[in-house]
């Protein structure tokens, strides 16, 4: 007999000790916690006795409580339910002790009754995603619902295109599963597609919350009836699914399972659809296909999944620059101040503003708790914090890191925004996230994941992708640690000083026959930064002769092209070297005027130039690329050949796509700041949508390229070529050279050209 169960049998709660299939046993870590306490002599104290005895106390009284409620036919009142509440025990008891046992039975019938509908009919009686544990629609169900109805209201004939995303057990999936049979339900003759990556998943996932759902009546395992007839025919398993991947319910509504990794799309061709369910990381060729499908029937697609390989095409295809409709704080996310060190530093922005293309505005500055000047109210709309001393820095970021992030005192913020419910690519399109915290399923199944990720001590984006959803990164991307909060300077920040005088700069030019040449600027800083400042085309840009450029790459809407199809940016211009060298001088005296704050017309001083060695040696009659920019006055000295994935074939055993990393790198799980903030930094910003903005400003084909390819295509990738300028840069090894040293350089014996 232990100390414990000596302790509980001397005052007569022996039986706090039983096992019980509804009671739960005496908390392990509570108990653990009472034994612990010791007098001076080595036995429990007379706190650690009165709290263990508490515990066994109120645990007898559940035991003797839940004996009552099987003599009143409900003896499921004292079963542990995630939805359904259960009132204190001490407060039971201590009503049946004042003589009130016939409304604690009562009460014990109505929960018992609440517990056995929602099991045996989850269609009519189920949870619905209210966050309040009600029955009535909420959370991220309700919004995807109002989603629908919404894009429904302005067209009547229009195709709602949902995309969930969700946590790890956020519900999304037992939402589209009740949608489905609400739909097929409601009404007759619906045709239903289901698009699961293979058979396997879908049995495990959609297939059982699907049958689940069914109304009880319509159910073999409930009626002991096989559903089979003229109309209706409905044969499952739990270990096969659904036979021949497909059911027809009574009211002559159907569902089929197709399975894009093992099909084709044009294997749903000819259906005539109400809706189109698909689960996980499905293609954008299935989902144009069956956009056509939806046509005839004004139908609904609705894709769900837990964006764990972050910006696949598939978000692309749904979010597109996407507005934020509707937001809410984050409680798994904090954010640092600005000025952290007593310095004021461009410190991580709220990346859930950023990427979802929006400059904060005056009022999401006061959702945030964020102050502003007069001057940034009316300016250039970057955001703005307090630095140190409470001063107010214009173009300050925030540094988003998780709850648990042990900074210094006094500079971790509150009021990281993450949304709740965007508007898409277009008027038919909305994404809907489903947080973690919302479901109640399973019971403290929230709770779990936080103490993983607190236990794992998880990034910041790992947070926003189990927890609420969100793609923090794109899928195989080769740089992940890319942030628009860390390693992007908004044009106006660049502007107002983040582009310091005195900087020394260089250019690199990757030339190329049957497209446009591609060419970018960098300034390299006396404190060590390079920053890309300009490149060409750029899209924000307006080329004489040509117009708006237009993004270089674009994502496939079709085939497996993972580094994305040539964009209009690629469509040969015709231009001449002389006119390369028309652009090239224009672009250099408009860096002059707003870097240098020159008014006399002249250009920047471009220390050195480079062009791709291999590249530039193409020609024909003994011209290559070379010679015709010498005789356009523009030298040119070779940039490295060596190759950018490949370690073995470099003399020096570097891999080019590592020094990129390398100059993109910083401590994460630090504060960024003086002593820790990457090298490259690139001129950059999303479009502002409430401004109007339809086109990304800066090096916004550079962000592109950084930011979604793969090298999965090899050297005919559509956005290789930034990346391949992006190596260039790194394998110069730039330096910053003195005024002194400039007017010397052709004397250095590493130094470049002039202009």
């Amino acid at each position: 007999m232990n100390e414990l169960e000596e302790l509980l049998r001397a005052n007569g709660l022996g039986r706090a000790l039983e096992r019980h299939g509804r009671i739960p046993e005496l908390e392990v870590q509570a108990v653990e916690g009472w034994l612990r306490e010791r007098d001076g002599s080595g036995g429990l104290t007379a706190g650690a006795r009165a709290g263990l005895l508490r515990l066994a106390t109120e645990r007898v009284w559940a035991l003797t409580l839940d004996e009552t409620f099987v003599e009143a036919g409900c003896e499921r009142a004292l079963e542990p339910h995630p939805r359904v509440g259960l009132m204190p025990i001490p407060m039971l008891w201590g009503l049946v002790t004042n003589g009130e046992a016939a409304a604690v039975i009562a009460w014990g019938k109505e929960r018992h009754q609440e517990i056995t509908l929602e099991e045996k009919d989850r269609f009519r009686y189920g949870w619905r995603g209210d966050p309040l544990r009600t029955r009535e629609l909420g959370g991220g169900w309700k919004r995807a619902a109002d989603a629908i109805a919404a894009i429904k209201r302005a067209n009547p004939r229009n195709i709602p295109k949902i995309l969930c995303m969700g946590g790890n057990g956020s519900s999304k999936s037992e939402f589209g599963a009740w949608w489905a049979v609400k739909l097929m339900v409601e009404k007759p003759r619906a045709q239903v597609a289901v698009l699961c990556p293979s058979q396997t998943q879908a049995r495990k996932v959609l297939m059982s919350r699907i049958y689940n759902n069914l109304p009880v009546e319509w159910r073999p395992d409930v009626t002991g009836k096989m559903k089979t007839g003229i109309t209706g025919n409905i044969s499952y398993s739990e270990k096969m699914g659904f036979t021949e991947n497909m059911f027809i319910l009574p009211n002559g509504s159907r569902c089929t399972f197709y399975f894009y990794l093992e099909g084709d799309p044009a294997s749903i061709e000819g259906d005539q659809l109400d809706l189109v369910l698909a689960d996980e990381e499905v293609p954008v060729e299935w989902l144009e296909a069956v956009e056509y499908r939806l046509a005839r029937t004004g139908g609904t697609l609705m894709a769900m999944f837990t964006p764990i390989s972050g910006y696949i095409p598939a978000v692309s295809w749904f979010r597109g620059n996407a507005r934020v409709i509707e937001e809410r704080a984050a409680p798994l996310l904090k954010s640092l101040r600005a000025g952290v060190g007593g310095e004021e530093e461009d410190l991580e922005r709220s990346p859930d503003r950023l990427k979802a293309g929006l400059q904060y505005s005056e009022t999401d500055r006061l959702k945030a708790g964020l102050q502003y000047s007069e001057t940034d109210r009316t300016g250039s709309g970057d955001p703005v914090t307090l630095g140190a001393g409470g001063a107010v820095a214009l173009g300050a970021k925030r540094q988003v890191v998780p709850a648990w992030f042990d900074g210094p005192e006094g500079v971790i913020e509150e009021g990281v925004m993450m949304p709740l419910a965007e508007y898409g690519a277009d008027a038919t399109k909305r994404i809907v996230y489903f947080w973690t915290e919302d479901c109640c399923y399973p019971q403290h199944g929230y709770e779990t994941l936080v103490q993983l990720l607190k236990g794992k001590r998880a990034s910041a984006n790992e947070v926003k992708t189990r927890a609420y959803g969100w793609p923090s990164k794109v899928k195989d991307a080769r740089f992940p640690i890319l942030s628009e909060a860390v390693h992007a300077m908004s044009p106006e920040r660049a502007a107002a000083g983040g582009v310091p005088e005195g900087c020394t700069w260089y250019q690199w030019l990757d030339p190329a026959e049957g497209r446009n040449h591609v060419m970018q600027w960098y300034a390299k800083t006396k404190d060590g930064r390079e920053i890309l400042v300009r490149e060409w085309p750029q899209q924000d840009d307006y080329i004489p002769g040509v117009g708006q450029p237009g993004p270089w790459a674009e994502d496939a809407k079709r085939g497996k092209a993972l580094d994305g199809v040539p964009g209009p940016g690629q469509e040969s211009w015709g231009l001449t070297t002389e006119q390369y060298v028309q652009e090239m001088d224009r672009i250099e005296v408009e860096l002059a005027r707003v870097y240098e704050k020159r008014t006399d017309g002249q250009p920047i001083k471009v220390h050195r130039r480079e062009m791709d060695s291999r590249g530039g040696e193409h020609g024909m009659d003994g011209k290559t690329y070379f010679t015709e920019f010498a005789r356009c006055k523009r030298f040119f000295c070779d940039a490295s050949g060596k190759a950018l994935n490949a370690r073995s074939d470099n003399p020096d055993g570097v891999c080019g796509i590592s020094l990129i990393s390398d100059a993109l790198g910083y401590d994460t799980q630090k504060p960024v700041g003086p002593g820790n903030r990457p090298r490259l930094v690139i001129v950059y910003a999303p479009p502002n949508m409430e401004a109007g903005e339809e086109v990304p400003r800066g090096c916004a084909n550079t962000w592109d390229s950084l930011k979604n390819w793969t090298g999965a295509d090899g050297l005919k990738g559509a956005r290789k070529d930034f990346i391949d300028l992006c190596h260039y840069a790194q394998r110069a090894e730039m330096r910053w050279v003195s005024a002194r040293s400039v007017a010397e350089r052709n004397a250095a014996a590493w130094g470049g050209y002039g202009s």
